[in-house]
């Protein structure tokens, strides 16, 4: 850092210092050092991980004081939205799920513990920011400049997207100071194969799969361990198809907690309800709220 650094400063000698590339640079080194000790953690487990004892449990349901014009079921409803719009940059940019799927839960994370204005915390510039950190994190780098050109095309904003990759560059250590510098991400990606094979469900992983990118559209792994998550994603496919009862025996046989894998799926179908009464109308008279209070 300090290499870098002093290059930046003797070069401001004979122009202005270029603050942003000197933040840009700071952190590029704390995104390597976090992915030192991501790769470290996930050598470990899961329990032992800042994502269970740092994050797990969030109180997800707490209104910020800046947020008090909003209410929760409308706050729900915008940060669906906002999943949504990740999720459709991903798929742009044609990165890997995973890359998606951590932008999202850093973009929950970050709005845990801060407000949800455009004022303070503008979610418009924290998608792109969250998945160019993401990016980075998954060993799979995207330029903050096409990230924001494919962000520009999402409809946002109807007078127009006012950010460029340089406001990506200098909004990156705000995340990474709402994320706390705790960027371990443990997904139900990685467990649900091998679960939907040992129940014998094999032919409905494609349908497994999916629900398990819905779940990103709620909170569900500020609040359950991935295998929990991949769990309800199954049970709520097994569902779907009158397989259930093929389950009974095989959920008797695992050390889990049936209530809270309950839980989680009801979160889930919630979640298609919500995503089914809120249609364009209603996210364009969202979005006119979030505007005026912000």
């Amino acid at each position: 850092i300090r290499a870098r650094t002093d290059a930046h400063t003797h070069q401001s000698l004979d122009s202005p210092v270029n603050t942003a590339s000197i933040v840009s640079v700071l952190c590029e080194a704390l995104v390597k050092l976090s992915r030192g000790v991501l790769l470290e953690e996930m050598a470990a487990n899961f329990w032992t991980s800042t994502q269970h004892t740092r994050w797990l449990n969030a109180d997800v349901n707490n209104l910020h004081p800046d947020d008090g014009a909003m209410t929760q079921s409308e706050l729900k409803r915008l940060k669906l939205r906002h999943t949504h719009a990740i999720q459709q940059l991903g798929q742009r940019l044609q990165l890997p799920q995973r890359v998606t799927a951590t932008a999202i839960i850093y973009f929950r994370r970050f709005y845990v513990r801060r407000s949800y204005t455009v004022r303070e915390n503008d979610p418009h510039l924290m998608i792109p920011t969250c998945l160019y950190l993401a990016s980075k994190m998954e060993e799979c780098p995207v330029r903050a400049s096409v990230i924001v050109l494919c962000t520009s095309d999402l409809g946002l904003q109807r007078d127009g997207y006012p950010y460029t990759g340089e406001h990506v560059l200098a909004n990156e250590f705000r995340l990474l100071e709402g994320l706390q510098f705790y960027l371990v991400v443990f997904h139900p990606y990685d467990e649900l194969p091998a679960l939907v094979r040992d129940a014998g469900l094999e032919d409905l992983l494609d349908e497994a799969w999916s629900a398990v990118n819905d779940s990103y559209g709620t909170d569900l792994l500020l609040l359950h361990p991935p295998h929990v998550v991949a769990l309800a994603c199954v049970l709520l496919v097994a569902s779907m198809h009158g397989r259930e009862q093929q389950l009974i025996d095989w959920f008797s046989g695992l050390d889990v907690d049936l209530k809270e894998v309950g839980d989680a799926a009801a979160v889930l179908l919630d979640m298609y309800t919500l995503w089914s009464e809120t249609g364009s109308s209603t996210i364009e008279q969202l979005m006119v709220k979030f505007w005026r209070r912000s």
